[in-house]
């Protein structure tokens, strides 16, 4: 999200702080890169005056439809590393009985 979103640590916090979920600081920051406004300007957009996320877009001259694949797009990347950090999970105690089954075989060499 931070890298791909060009977002700071200091607005991600700030989007967390006011109870935004990740799908929804993805959305900020697409209607921010699209528009050209700050994400905190898409922000009071939602938050002061009581928009949704559909309404913004159109407000902005967005199509809806973007901040709907910027969703769909973070959803595939959080899918996809949690599949990377299960094969790395899976291989790591694989390796982890690899050595044990060699050092008890090891042993009873000796």
């Amino acid at each position: 999200l931070k890298s791909k979103h060009h977002l700071t640590d200091a607005q991600i916090q700030a989007m967390r702080d006011g109870g935004l979920t990740y799908p929804q600081m993805a959305m900020a920051s697409r209607l921010s890169e699209k528009s050209g406004k700050t994400v905190d300007d898409i922000l009071k957009m939602r938050n002061d005056e009581n928009m949704g996320w559909g309404k913004i877009a159109k407000e902005l001259g967005i199509s809806p439809k973007e901040i709907g694949q910027s969703v769909a797009a973070l959803r595939h990347e959080i899918h996809m590393d949690r599949k990377i950090a299960k094969a790395e999970r899976q291989e790591t105690r694989r390796a982890e009985k690899a050595a044990k089954k060699a050092e008890r075989m090891g042993k009873k060499n000796h």
